[in-house]
């Protein structure tokens, strides 16, 4: 299993906070930042996951970068059933 963090500059306490949790639970973490790495995307997914269109994506953030995400795994041929989104929007 892996989880992708990404903000516009991670917190480092939050993303050793994260990593150990994570590493406790057997999931590989990978965390960007938007202002170095960019924004993530599907193609950031599919480098780190070899085979994700057998992949189940369960996607929490921002509803339009979800959309965003959704359409281009969508587009790349992923499919739709796979994509589980929850949302939520910043004040």
């Amino acid at each position: 299993m892996d989880l992708f963090f990404s903000a516009k500059l991670p917190d480092p306490d939050v993303v050793a906070r994260i990593s150990g949790l994570a590493e406790a639970a057997g999931v590989r973490v990978n965390v960007s930042a938007n202002d170095v790495d960019g924004h993530l995307d599907r193609a950031t997914v599919g480098e780190a996951i070899r085979d994700w269109r057998r992949a189940s994506v369960w996607f929490r953030g921002p509803a339009a970068f979800g959309a965003s995400i959704r359409n281009g795994f969508e587009r790349a041929g992923g499919s739709a059933a796979d994509f589980h989104q929850g949302t939520f929007e910043f004040r």
